[in-house]
């Protein structure tokens, strides 16, 4: 299971939560909307990418089925540049403060 990033600050009778702890950082509770909103967006822009992805394996499939290599080789060039990309994005999440 993965490491919280988040954790509840609650008021001083601990029954209410009041804001977050977002790696040492304190949100206020309006804040974490904002966030939670960020949060949703980029999720859904992960799950478009993923299905593009998931389109593109199919393709892929059905041309290894058809053995149709030059179409093979330049979507594999595709697949090169795109990883490359994916490869800077995943550095700038480690880049997170």
């Amino acid at each position: 299971m993965t490491e919280k990033r988040f954790t509840p600050i609650f008021d001083g009778n601990d029954k209410r939560v009041v804001g977050a702890k977002d790696n040492g950082k304190i949100i206020s509770f309006n804040d974490m909307f904002d966030l939670l909103n960020e949060l949703h967006e980029e999720n859904e822009q992960l799950k478009q990418r993923n299905d593009r992805q998931a389109d593109s394996l199919d393709r892929l499939y059905k041309l290894i089925e058809q053995k149709d290599w030059r179409t093979l080789y330049d979507i594999i060039d595709d697949f090169k540049k795109s990883d490359e990309q994916l490869q800077k994005e995943w550095r700038t999440y480690g880049d997170v403060e």
